[in-house]
C-alpha cells in the first residue's frame, strides 16, 4: 500500500488496530532542509540497506497538533519492486509522539532514509 500525494510519499504506522498516516521526508530533494544535509557516503549508504540494518526517518505526521519527528525503524522485510527499487518496512526502535516501540511502519525508500545506525556501517566493512 503506496500513496502518492503530490510527490510526496506517504507512509503507514500500525499500531494494535489502528493505521496513521505519515508524509516522509525526501532527504533527496533540494527543496528540503535536509537536502544537502545527507552527503554522498550517506546517500550511497541508503541504497545498501537491508533486513536487520537500523534507519532513522523524519516524518511530518497527518495530524496538524502533531509535532515533525526523527525515529529509528529496523528493518523487518525489503520489498524490491519490478523497477528495482527497494521498499522497506520495519518496527519502531524509540517512542515518539505517535509511535511505540514495536509499531510497525513502511514503505520507505533510500530516499526517505536520514541516518543509518553506525553498527550497520561497521558490518559493510567486513563484508567484502
Amino acid at each position: 500500500m503506496t500513496l502518492k500525494v503530490f510527490g510526496v510519499r506517504l507512509a503507514y504506522l500500525k499500531q494494535g488496530n489502528l493505521y496513521y498516516v505519515a508524509k516522509l521526508c525526501n532527504t533527496e530533494s533540494e527543496q528540503t532542509s535536509l537536502g544537502k544535509s545527507v552527503d554522498v557516503y550517506e546517500r550511497a549508504l541508503c541504497q545498501q540497506v537491508d533486513k536487520g540494518a537500523m534507519i532513522k526517518v523524519i516524518v511530518d505526521w497527518q495530524d496538524a497538533e502533531m509535532l515533525t519527528e526523527r525515529f529509528w525503524i529496523e528493518i523487518t522485510k525489503v520489498i524490491v519492486g519490478a523497477n528495482g527499487q527497494k521498499q522497506y518496512w520495519g518496527k519502531v526502535r524509540n517512542n515518539t509522539q505517535v509511535a511505540t516501540v514495536g509499531d510497525v511502519f513502511g514503505p520507505v525508500m533510500a530516499r526517505n532514509i536520514c541516518g543509518v545506525d553506525a553498527q550497520f556501517v561497521e558490518q559493510l566493512k567486513h563484508v567484502t
